[in-house]
C-alpha cells in the first residue's frame, strides 16, 4: 500500500502551484468580467486550499520566518489597491486581499510556536496554541480579509497535521465541506491534487505567485476600462 501511494504521488510543488495560479486566474476572470457565468467560479474553488497548503509548508520549512512575514506584508500592501480596483472599481476599505489572510495565519503560527516553547505542560501548550490561532482567525475576520477566519483555520489544519497524511486531508476536506456554502464547497476537490503531492520542489520560481497575484488583477482591471 505504501509503495502504491509513493508511485501515485506525481505532483511536485511547482505543478500544484501552477494549478492554483491557473484556477485562481480563471476564478478572478469570472468574478471581474463574467460575474454571471458560474463555471469560472466553480473552477476557481480549487485555488485557495492549495495556496493555504503551501503557506503551511512554507512556514514549516522557512529558515527565516521574519523575512517570510514581511514579504507577505509587503505584497499584501502592494496588491491591495489593485485588488480594490479590479473588484470594486475604486479604493475600498471593507474587504482585504487574500495575502492579508495568509499574513494573519503566519503571525498566528509564529506566536503559536513561541507559546509552545514557553509552556512545559503539553495539554496547556496545545490549548494556548489553539487560542492563538483562533485569535488570528478572528483578526482576519474582523478586518474582512478574503476567506477570513476559515482561511486561517485551514492553514492551521495543514500545518498542525502536516506529518499525518490521511488525517490532514480528511480534516481539511471536512472543514471545507462544513464551513463553506454553495459552490464554495467545491474547494474540497483540491484534496485530490494535494494528495498527489510528492514533497519535491520542482522548478523553483520563488516570487511567481507574489508577482502574478497583483499583475493579473491589474490586467483584469484594465480590461474593464476598455469595456
Amino acid at each position: 500500500m505504501k509503495e502504491f501511494l509513493v508511485k501515485l504521488k506525481c505532483l511536485d510543488a511547482f505543478s500544484l502551484k501552477m494549478i492554483a495560479i491557473v484556477t485562481m486566474a480563471i476564478d478572478h476572470t469570472g468574478a471581474v468580467l463574467f460575474p454571471y457565468t458560474m463555471w469560472f467560479r466553480m473552477i476557481g474553488r480549487l485555488s485557495f486550499p492549495i495556496f493555504a497548503f503551501f503557506i503551511a509548508e512554507g512556514f514549516a520549512r522557512t529558515g527565516n520566518i521574519v523575512k517570510y512575514v514581511f514579504r507577505m506584508l509587503f505584497f499584501a500592501l502592494l496588491t491591495e489597491p489593485v485588488f480594490d480596483l479590479a473588484f470594486y472599481g475604486r479604493v475600498y476599505w471593507g474587504y482585504q486581499n487574500v495575502m492579508f489572510t495568509f499574513l494573519a495565519a503566519l503571525l498566528g503560527l509564529f506566536v503559536m510556536e513561541n507559546v509552545k516553547k514557553r509552556i512545559s505542560n503539553e495539554f496547556v501548550a496545545k490549548l494556548a496554541s489553539l487560542g492563538v490561532i483562533i485569535a488570528a482567525a478572528l483578526l482576519a475576520q474582523l478586518f474582512h480579509t478574503d476567506y477570513g477566519a476559515f482561511g486561517v483555520m485551514l492553514v492551521y489544519v495543514y500545518y498542525e497535521l502536516r506529518e499525518q497524511f490521511f488525517e490532514k486531508h480528511l480534516l481539511s476536506t471536512l472543514v471545507q465541506v462544513l464551513c463553506e456554502t454553495g459552490i464554495s464547497r467545491l474547494s474540497a476537490l483540491s484534496t485530490i491534487p494535494l494528495m498527489l503531492y510528492n514533497g519535491k520542489r520542482g522548478i523553483r520560481i520563488k516570487y511567481l505567485f507574489y508577482a502574478f497575484y497583483p499583475a493579473h488583477l491589474l490586467v483584469l482591471y484594465l480590461m474593464t476600462l476598455r469595456g
